[in-house]
Order: C-alpha cells, then sequence, then structure tokens
C-alpha cells in the first residue's frame, strides 16, 4: 500500500514546483538555484523512500520464511563431517584362473605320499578359478587404516583371509595391527597368492605353512629399531615384529587344527641395504613357536629362518635389464606323537628371475625340502616361468613345474605346464617393491 501512494504524492510535488516557477521571464534566472534545490530536496527524499520500501520488502519475505519453517517443523540437526574415504573405501576384485596339465606318478604306498606332502601329488580339475580375492582398505582415523581381504575359493566357502586394523602411530614409535592377518614368518607367507613369482608356492612354504600360506587372529607390534645413511655396513633401515596368534593355524601341518588354549609367538627381523638407485638387498630372520601341535596338547613345534632377497636395476637410463635373485632356507622342529617322537626338517627354495623387456619376465625356481610331520622323506623340483603384463592390470604366466619326491621305498614324480591369467579391477592394490611392475 505505501508503494502505490509514494509515487503519485512525488510526481504531483514535481508538477507544482515546476508550475510555479514560471510566471514570467524576468524570475527564471533568479530562481534557478531555489529550483535546483528543490529538486535535489525531493530526489533525497525519494531515495529514502526508496530504501525504506526495499527495507519493508526484506522484512516481509523474511517474515514469509520465518512462517514456512515453522509450518515445517523444527530445523534438521547438521550431521557431523564423514570423511569419504570411510563410506567410499578403494575396493579391489583380483581372480586368478589356472590352467593346468599334469601328469603324476606314484611308485608305492600312496597314502604315505600323501602323509608325507600333502596335496602336492594329487589330480586337479585341468581348469582352476583358483581364487578371487575381493579386498577392501581405507582409512578409519588420521593414524588408522581398516583392511579386509576376502578370499573366495573355489572348493571353500568365502572367508575373511585378512581383516585387521592398523594403527600406524603408537607411542614409543610402535605400529600395531589388530584382527586375522597372514603371519610375518618367511619370507613369502606374506605374499598373496596374485604376487607370487611363480604360480604356486614354493615347496618348502607349502610343506611348512600350507599350500595358501598361514593366517591367524592375533596382535602384531613393529619398531623401526635403527634408520641410517645408505651405502654404508650398518642397514638404511632395520624393522622388528613381533605377533601373538592362536596356536591353532589352519592348513598349516606345524600347528593345531582345532581350538586350542594356547597362543603361538613369532616375529621376523627384517634389514635393507640400498646402494645407489641401482642396487638393493633385504636380509631377514623369522621365527614362530608354539607348545601345542597337531599332534596333542603339550607337543611343541618351532620354525626358524633366514632368507635373502638381492635387486639389480638396469644401469642404462630407461633401461629394463632388471634382475632378481631370492633365497630362503626354513627349518622346523615338531613333536609328532605324544611324548614321542620329535622330526627335524630342512628346506629351501632359490629364485634367479630376469627382466628383458618392460612387459616381460623370466625366471627359475629350484627347490628342495623334508617333510615336516614324516621322516626320511625329501622332495626337490625345478620351475622355469615366463611372465606378460598386458599392463598393470592384467597378467599372463606359463610354467612348468618338475617335482620328485621319496618317502622310504615310496617314490613320486609329478611334471606339466600351468598357464595362469590373473587380472584387477577397481583400485589397484600395491605391489611388493620387488615386482618391478
Amino acid at each position: 500500500m505505501r508503494r502505490a501512494k509514494v509515487f503519485p504524492i512525488l510526481a504531483g510535488a514535481l508538477a507544482v514546483t515546476f508550475t510555479s516557477e514560471l510566471p514570467g521571464e524576468e524570475k527564471k534566472t533568479s530562481d534557478e538555484s531555489d529550483m535546483r534545490s528543490r529538486i535535489e530536496l525531493l530526489e533525497q527524499e525519494l531515495r529514502a523512500l526508496k530504501a525504506d520500501r526495499d527495507s519493508e520488502r526484506a522484512e516481509d519475505e523474511l517474515d514469509e520464511l520465518l512462517r514456512l519453517a515453522e509450518a515445517s517443523g523444527p530445523a534438521p540437526v547438521a550431521r557431523p563431517q564423514t570423511s569419504p574415504s570411510i563410506l567410499n573405501p578403494q575396493i579391489s576384485v583380483i581372480p586368478d584362473f589356472v590352467a593346468r596339465w599334469l601328469e603324476i606318478d606314484i611308485d608305492g604306498d600312496e597314502e604315505a605320499v600323501e602323509a608325507a606332502f600333502p596335496e602336492l601329488f594329487e589330480d586337479q580339475n585341468p581348469f582352476r578359478l583358483r581364487e578371487t580375492e575381493v579386498e577392501f582398505r581405507a582409512p578409519v582415523s588420521p593414524n588408522a587404516d581398516a583392511v579386509g581381504i576376502l578370499a573366495l575359493g573355489d572348493e571353500e566357502e568365502a572367508k575373511f583371509e585378512e581383516a585387521y586394523i592398523l594403527f600406524n602411530s603408537l607411542p614409543w614409535g610402535l605400529r600395531g595391527k589388530v584382527g586375522q592377518f597372514r603371519l610375518d614368518v618367511g619370507r613369502m607367507n606374506r605374499v598373496h597368492q596374485h604376487d607370487l613369482p611363480q604360480t604356486d608356492r614354493p615347496l618348502v612354504h607349502q610343506l611348512f605353512l600350507g599350500p595358501e600360506g598361514t593366517s591367524s587372529p592375533g596382535v602384531s607390534v613393529s619398531k623401526t629399531v635403527y634408520s641410517g645413511d645408505p651405502g654404508g655396513l650398518l642397514p638404511d633401515w632395520s624393522e622388528v615384529t613381533v605377533e601373538a596368534v592362536n596356536s591353532a593355524i589352519e592348513g598349516s601341518p606345524l600347528f593345531a587344527e582345532g581350538p586350542i588354549n594356547d597362543a603361538a609367538i613369532g616375529g621376523r627381523w627384517k634389514n635393507f641395504w640400498s646402494f645407489g638407485q641401482l642396487q638393493d638387498v633385504e636380509v631377514g630372520f623369522s621365527a614362530l613357536a608354539t607348545g601345542n601341535n597337531a599332534a596333542g596338547d603339550g607337543e611343541s613345534s618351532t620354525l626358524v629362518g633366514t632368507d635373502v632377497t638381492w635387486r639389480r636395476n638396469d644401469p642404462t637410463p630407461g633401461g629394463f635389464d632388471n634382475w632378481l635373485v631370492q633365497g630362503e632356507v626354513l627349518s622346523s622342529t615338531a613333536d609328532v606323537a605324544s611324548g614321542s617322537d620329535t622330526i627335524n626338517a630342512l628346506g629351501g627354495y632359490l629364485t634367479v628371475q630376469r627382466q628383458f623387456d618392460p612387459q616381460w619376465y623370466a625366471g627359475v625356481r629350484v627347490d628342495r625340502a623334508e617333510s615336516p610331520t614324516v621322516e626320511d622323506a625329501d622332495i626337490w623340483g625345478v620351475a622355469p616361468y615366463v611372465s606378460h603384463y598386458v599392463n598393470e592390470f592384467i597378467r599372463f604366466r606359463f610354467q612348468y613345474l618338475f617335482m620328485n619326491g621319496e618317502v622310504g621305498d615310496t617314490s613320486a614324480t609329478s611334471h606339466g605346464l600351468s598357464a595362469q591369467l590373473t587380472w584387477v579391477f577397481g583400485a589397484h592394490p600395491p605391489h611388493p617393491y620387488w615386482v618391478n611392475q
């Protein structure tokens, strides 16, 4: 209503002003300044009225917003800020497909061969989607990461191979891991199937720690005990890991299979030297011990080992002639019957690999191991292989494997070819540092 009245009044005032100032030409000059002053005064009043009108309009709009807010109920409560990575973790899906053609010949007692070398001389389907890993990773705090790795095998139900929280910053410079994880014992146990340099694990690892390696619920604590300048006699860095896990470790012949009220204690001490940008060496020492094993309560098992990994990069800038030499020796002691026999076993492997093209690798692994649970039983093997990376998401591998096992008077041989195809989709998980990919 105010806006409708203001403008007619102003128009009339301006009209009166102009008509009243023109009675004759003689007053025009003398009254110009007075008329200009009146016009300026009216313009000021017009601006004031316009500002008042805008203020009233703003007040009316605010009243309308308040009315609508009251009609719609209480104001929503602000949600706390959440890290997008927690709601959307990095997800990787890694299928591992293997085609294998084997010839197996057992001369003698097949049960003795199976007891000494579980699953090594067994028939297999020619085509297997051996495993599909689904990996989840996300930071859950500035100093902690959560990891879940779901393993979908072709012969078993889905299970979490690893599911743990990693605390990156604890007092006294410690790092901690709680949950289920692969034990840090031996050089290859922590390496997942799709990251192995060969189609299968070394024979000593399959015999001592199981065909798929060993994982268990527990607690792990690690600390960097030394770091220094590269190129000297002392390592660039040295790290010690101590772990407490269940004595019942599925799949490992050295440890119990069922629930036992006891823990196994183990760990690894690893040291790393770098010699410029061309060469580096890692040396590790491992141990794992339990007071209860598969033979029964009070029967102990111990495992100790040492490993060396040497890597050499091509000295030519942009070159790809890279070499890897990796070897490991493991020794075990196990009580295999209540109050009686103790068996000592020794085994190891040596891998030599050369990268001769940006996408091509060739190598050979030589194995020898004694059975950790059967006396007078040993096995050796050789496995040459070629790996081709189509890109960082697709890899082909072709491998020949020959094995020969002896158990007393019984012998077993196996040889054949395998073709492996591994692919990744989703977030790309980290490779072991020595993969050079």
